[in-house]
């Protein structure tokens, strides 16, 4: 499950209390646009998949006019225990961690920046 965070009053009011018990159960970690286009926007994740691109069918939609951008599945977000993991989808332009292309999958660690497309965003804890 992911949520924007901007918008998680309004999501908690919708949802009955077991979803907000249940999110609150799983891991989950807090991805930041530090730099480009929606600077601020952050998003909490929870549970196991998040996709990341421009389009609305995305957990994670980067659609603040950054057109490098996948419009579909660009990246995802993966957590499985205490291990988080982005991974490139690969569909043109490349993801990079702290600067390094992502060729697959790669773990990552709170703090460290993903650029997708010109945007760059920076994994913390929820």
């Amino acid at each position: 499950m992911t949520v924007l965070v901007n918008d998680w009053h309004d999501w908690a009011q919708e949802n009955p209390p077991s979803d907000v018990r249940a999110a609150a159960a799983s891991p989950a970690v807090l991805l930041t646009i530090i730099d480009g286009c929606g600077e601020g926007h952050a998003w909490e994740i929870c549970g196991h998949d998040a996709s990341i691109g421009r389009g609305a069918r995305n957990d994670v939609v980067l659609d603040f006019g950054d057109l490098t951008i996948h419009r579909d599945r660009h990246a995802a977000i993966e957590i499985d225990g205490d291990i988080v993991r982005v991974r490139d989808v690969r569909r043109g332009n490349p993801i990079f961690v702290n600067e390094e292309v992502v060729d697959g999958a790669c773990d990552v660690s709170m703090g460290d920046r993903i650029r997708i497309g010109m945007t760059t965003l920076r994994l913390d804890p929820a």
